[in-house]
C-alpha cells in the first residue's frame, strides 16, 4: 500500500499547524530583533552619511554656480568699458576728421585730439 496515497496522513497547504505556526513567529521576531541590533543602526548611519555627503554636493555645485555667475558679470563689465572705451577713441577719431575738414585748419594731431577728448569728459556721464 502506498503511504503517499492515505488523506488522513498527508497535511494540506492550507492546514494550520499550531506548533510551526509558534515557531514562524519566534524566528521572525528573532530575526527582527538581530536585524534592529545589528543591521538597522549601521543602515541608518550610512542614509545620513549619503545624505551629508549629497547636500555638500549640492552646496558645493551652488557655490561653483554662483562663481560662474559673478565671473561672467565682471568679464561682461570688462567687456563693457573695454567697448565704451573704444567707441570713445572712434569718436574721437572722426571728430578730429569732420573738425579739419570744416575748418581747414592746421592744427597738428596730438592738439586735435586733446581738444576733442577735453569735450567728451564733459559730456554728462549719463550719455558715456
Amino acid at each position: 500500500m502506498n503511504s503517499l496515497a492515505t488523506p488522513a496522513l498527508a497535511a494540506g497547504i492550507m492546514d494550520l499547524n499550531p506548533g510551526l505556526t509558534l515557531w514562524v513567529a519566534i524566528t521572525f521576531l528573532f530575526l527582527i530583533g538581530v536585524l534592529a541590533k545589528f543591521a538597522f543602526g549601521p543602515i541608518v548611519r550610512m542614509l545620513d552619511e549619503r545624505e551629508r555627503i549629497i547636500r555638500a554636493a549640492i552646496e558645493q555645485a551652488r557655490k561653483e554656480a554662483d562663481d560662474l555667475v559673478a565671473s561672467a558679470r565682471h568679464q561682461i563689465e570688462e567687456e563693457k568699458v573695454k567697448a565704451v572705451a573704444e567707441i570713445k577713441g572712434q569718436t574721437v577719431d572722426l571728430a578730429i576728421a569732420a573738425a579739419g575738414r570744416i575748418l581747414k585748419v592746421g592744427l597738428d594731431d596730438k592738439a586735435q585730439r586733446a581738444l576733442v577728448e577735453e569735450y567728451i569728459a564733459q559730456l554728462p556721464a549719463s550719455r558715456s
